[in-house]
């Protein structure tokens, strides 16, 4: 299938730049602790090692299933069976791609304040302020998105583009 990048709204060097501060953030807020990044599959992946590569403490690494997206729809599902069981008494922030409505995000959030962490927060790489549903609001996000429907730097569209190193507006 084609198809047709409306225009490049975060470059490569501007996603790097974002990783790093966050990164920075991150270490001066957590000092002297080890953190657990929870990375949500697919999407946040590549944000996931990137971040964890600017983070300047002991950091492990996680994954979970989350699908938010089927095209260009929201589902809000989450693959509660894919948590980690190991949660309670970690420092546990949520790497996620994209927060739009909130809805699958809130439903993570959840599952894993039942796994009774030492401290939640959440980290995401796009912020669609304007979109969110729920009562999600992020710890830590990259960059405010328009309201686009957005590709690349693990962003896909039915699985595809996610491996371009900019964010790009997608006609649908």
């Amino acid at each position: 299938m084609e198809f047709k990048i409306k225009k490049i709204l975060f470059s490569e060097e501007e996603i790097a730049a974002r990783v790093k501060e966050l990164g920075e953030q991150i270490t001066k807020d957590y000092a002297g602790k080890e953190v657990t990044l929870l990375c949500v599959l697919k999407g946040s992946l590549i944000f996931t090692a990137d971040l964890a590569r600017r983070i300047d403490l002991p950091v492990q690494i996680d994954v979970c299933k989350a699908k938010s997206y089927a095209g260009s729809s929201t589902t809000g599902s989450v693959n509660l069976a894919s948590l980690p069981e190991y949660l309670a008494d970690k420092h546990i922030i949520i790497v996620e791609d994209i927060l739009d409505t909130g809805l699958t995000l809130a439903s993570l959030k959840n599952a894993i304040e039942e796994k009774k962490p030492a401290s939640l927060k959440i980290c995401t790489f796009l912020y669609k302020k304007d979109s969110v549903r729920s009562n999600i609001v992020p710890d830590y996000y990259g960059l405010i998105c328009p309201q686009e429907f957005v590709v690349g730097y693990g962003l896909d569209y039915n699985e595809e583009m996610r491996q371009l190193p900019y964010v790009a507006a997608l006609e649908v």
